[in-house]
């Protein structure tokens, strides 16, 4: 499963849109998907969603994927793993 989506729009309509999600475990063990989306002239808005599993995280995570691809988003970065530096 890829940990981390980063998108970036350059369609006319939405020119400079950026979108980002990730799935991840919290101190409990539970399941969140984390969505930041914002643009050149929007502030940043970040919306965190409890999942039920973290498989039934990874099926809304791909899915989430394919709407930005549809949607005219290209994807910029996808990693496994996120390395906190310390």
């Amino acid at each position: 499963m890829i940990a981390y989506h980063h998108f970036i729009n350059h369609t006319p309509e939405r020119a400079g849109r950026v979108y980002s999600l990730w799935l991840q475990q919290d101190l409990f063990g539970q399941w969140t998907l984390v969505r930041v989306r914002g643009g050149r002239q929007r502030e940043p808005v970040l919306h965190s969603q409890v999942v039920e599993s973290q498989e039934a995280g990874e099926k809304l995570v791909d899915q989430l994927v394919r709407v930005r691809l549809r949607h005219g988003y290209v994807e910029v970065l996808a990693c496994d793993e996120l390395v906190a530096s310390g």
